[in-house]
């Protein structure tokens, strides 16, 4: 074990960590076809991190709520390019 981790709750920011550098890799690739690929496996990795905050950490304010907050804007909001007439 790490010795800078100390705590559960230490855990729980390392991992809320990166949950946030995975979402930031999302958003900078997001529109290129060329990381396709990537940016399935980055999905996978998110929702990952996402599951075991909520199950480790799960209550209001805690790292588990935080995560689902932080995931909700970069992989569920819903975006059109609908055209309308």
């Amino acid at each position: 074990m790490n010795k800078n981790i100390s705590n559960s709750d230490d855990r729980g920011a390392v991992i809320y960590e990166q949950l946030l550098v995975a979402l930031n890799k999302v958003k900078q690739l997001e529109t290129s076809k060329e990381y396709e690929n990537y940016l399935a496996y980055l999905h996978g990795q998110i929702w990952a991190f996402v599951f075991t905050l909520q199950k480790l950490f799960p209550g209001v304010g805690n790292w588990g709520d935080k995560a689902g907050k932080a995931v909700k804007p970069v992989l569920t909001e819903d975006k059109c390019d609908c055209h309308h007439d």
